[in-house]
């Protein structure tokens, strides 16, 4: 019998329940079936079964899963009782992942789903654990379902709200684009030659962070204006000469990882750009202003003069699985790979952090060393490879502690191949290091992460600063303000709180030079899918398409009595990801629909179907020229190792 890989199905199990007030028992039995066959596209492997056995991860062990109605007023809280175990046959202990590790308990997992209105309970068990050494499998057990009261403060619950109709529904746009997160000018000259009317000038969008995939979170929706920062000359009027500042979000998004006590970095794997729109047809023209300081009586006040610097160096060449969204840069011919950072500043004998990720294909132990500036050296050791058809490469992590000797990090990745038929890969390196708060150019993102949860405030003392300085606080990118600064022989000082992570920008915006400017990216036409109508039926096309998908839709209209909806992925991405290609942009256009037919307490008009019209690709951001037709997104997996079709 063959299994087809999915993460939702049918159980076909031996069920009885009993009820009680507050919890809900239920008793499974498994019905192991010995090694049976799962088809992974044109292609089968042996795997471990039981009826209803569902296969969601790169281990390709069986999982129980089972969903129940539940009501999203209380909580659930899962316990496994009365466990009965068997043991593992020797051709089934031959399927087990080598270097597996496995619970010494069964513990189940849950989740909570909505679809079209009805909540459910998604629960799902993983049958092995280890019993002195040795694994067995579940045969059955009693589920205990705890049905609990939610706290007062647990009721809440994010609204998602939406525009009734889109910022780009009338007036004139012009898409810009931009790679890496920072400062960017537009001139005076720039935007005449845009069409716009400079005097009047506005910027909206978001950039290019990739879309968080929780709908749990808030969500900003359509187009925010941006405050930027005018700079009118000596006369005080925006004519020829002048220019505008404004902050830019790229492609990369860097959060400080408390569990790492360090930054680490996100790459959008949808696209090479973030995208802002320019207009001067609409907005309120909102310009970055001094943001008062709130400071209470008697303080606890530290004293801040260094900050945590990040970066990273990535480079995206290969995939080995042709699956899944990490590309690595591979060693080739050669056994080693320098790169080098510039750390202005740094404080000498402060650590170094540096998060490290690579891959190996070979049939041997695979050893990685990472040294600093000639020495300091660390290690990754990776297995080696399991020996079927389907595992491409092995990966490995590691997170090492250096010490700062100099403004500049020169590392050496040396692989050493253990084979002549091994290769290595480096998917990316990243490091955090400490600097002294000295004003190093005209622009200088800094954060300070010492005091961080502790009720206190920080007096930030920047060396180094002249008269035309200014901090802006970048924290939130859609309400970036000024802040309020004292200057004394160089050093501009202010205070501000360190309870929570703030990041802020030193600029002299006088220094118009050491700007760079985004790139056209073309004309926007007018649209509004913010105002679209509820569909039974929603067709996303790429643009190209459009007149086959909309004969599509009336074949629909006229044979099956739909309403259907047509409009491209361009228009979806500019109102739903700031015009920057996205896979969750094409759920948000859907939720909204959801969203409005749940709001007005018709269930009727909610969506039924999707088409996607277009062609895929794993290589979302077309890096290599071979890799297929990118005209539709398509979601990947983390798992870009293991041949999945």
């Amino acid at each position: 019998m063959k299994y087809k890989l999915a993460f939702f199905a049918f159980l076909f199990l031996s069920v009885s329940t009993l009820f009680g007030q507050s919890e809900q028992i239920k008793s499974y039995d498994l019905n192991w079936k010995g090694i049976e066959k799962c088809l992974i596209a044109s292609s089968s492997i042996s795997v471990m079964a039981f009826d209803g056995a569902l296969y969601p991860n790169e281990n390709h062990l069986p999982c129980f899963t089972e969903r129940i109605p539940c009501d999203p007023a209380f909580l659930y809280r899962l316990e496994l009782k009365n466990p009965v175990y068997l043991p593992l046959t020797d051709d089934e202990v031959a399927l087990l992942p080598k270097g597996i590790s496995l619970p010494s308990e069964v513990k189940p997992v849950s989740s909570r789903l909505t679809e079209r209105g009805s909540v459910f309970l998604s629960i799902s068990i993983c049958p092995f654990v280890d019993q002195n050494g040795k694994t067995v499998k579940l045969k059955s057990f009693d589920l205990q379902i705890i049905k609990e009261n939610k706290s007062q403060k647990s009721i809440s619950s994010v609204s998602h709200t939406y525009a009734n109709s889109s910022v780009l529904a009338s007036g004139k746009f012009i898409k810009i684009k931009v790679t890496d997160s920072g400062v960017y000018k537009l001139t005076y000259e720039d935007l005449v030659s845009m069409g716009i009317n400079p005097a009047n000038v506005h910027v909206f969008g978001y950039g290019g962070n990739v879309l968080d995939q929780d709908f749990s979170l808030p969500k900003i929706d359509d187009l925010p204006e941006q405050a930027i920062y005018m700079n009118k000359g000596s006369d005080g009027i925006f004519n020829a000469g002048d220019y505008i500042l404004f902050y830019a979000q790229g492609v990369n998004k860097w959060s400080y990882d408390s569990a790492k006590s360090m930054f680490t970095h996100f790459v959008n794997s949808y696209s090479k750009y973030g995208y802002y729109f320019v207009s001067s047809d609409i907005g309120t023209g909102r310009k970055i202003e001094v943001n008062p300081s709130d400071i209470p009586n008697s303080p606890v006040v530290n004293s801040v003069t260094e900050f945590v610097d990040y970066g990273v160096y990535e480079k995206d060449v290969v995939n080995l699985a042709f699956s899944g969204k990490e590309f690595y840069q591979p060693f080739s011919d050669a056994t080693s790979l320098n790169f080098s950072f510039t750390v202005p500043n740094s404080v000498s004998g402060s650590p170094v952090k540096v998060r490290l990720d690579v891959a190996a294909s070979s049939t041997s132990t695979s050893t990685f060393s990472l040294s600093l500036n000639g020495g300091q050296a660390n290690q990754l050791f990776l297995r080696p490879l399991a020996g079927d058809n389907y595992e491409q490469g092995v990966g490995a992590s590691g997170i090492f502690n250096y010490v700062a000797s100099g403004d500049v990090l020169n590392f050496v990745l040396s692989y050493p191949k253990p084979t002549s038929t091994s290769l290595g890969y480096l998917n990316f390196l990243e490091f955090n290091a400490r600097r002294k708060l000295k004003m190093n150019g005209s622009v200088m993102q800094f954060q300070n992460i010492d005091y961080l949860g502790q009720s206190a405030f920080s007096r930030y003392q920047l060396s180094n600063a002249n008269s035309n300085v200014e901090i802006w606080d970048i924290t939130d990118p859609q309400n970036i303000n000024k802040v309020s600064t004292t200057i004394a022989d160089g050093t501009l000082t202010f205070t501000a709180s360190s309870n929570e992570l703030r990041t802020y920008l030193a600029i002299d915006p006088t220094a118009s030079n050491a700007y760079a400017k985004p790139e056209m990216a073309g004309i926007v036409s007018n649209q509004n899918l913010h105002a679209i109508r509820q569909a039974d039926m929603v067709i996303i096309t790429y643009p190209d398409f459009l007149s086959q998908a909309q004969k599509l839709a009336q074949a629909h209209r006229d044979k099956d009595g739909l309403t259907v909806e047509g409009v491209t992925t361009e228009q979806v991405y500019n109102e739903f990801s700031s015009g920057t290609p996205d896979v969750t942009a094409y759920r948000w256009m859907m939720k909204m629909l959801y969203d409005r037919a749940i709001q007005s307490g018709g269930s009727i008009d909610m969506p039924k179907y999707l088409l996607l019209f277009g062609r895929g690709s794993y290589d979302n951001r077309k890096l290599i020229s071979d890799s297929g037709d990118n005209l539709i997104m398509t979601y990947e997996s983390d798992n870009s190792l293991i041949r999945v079709c």
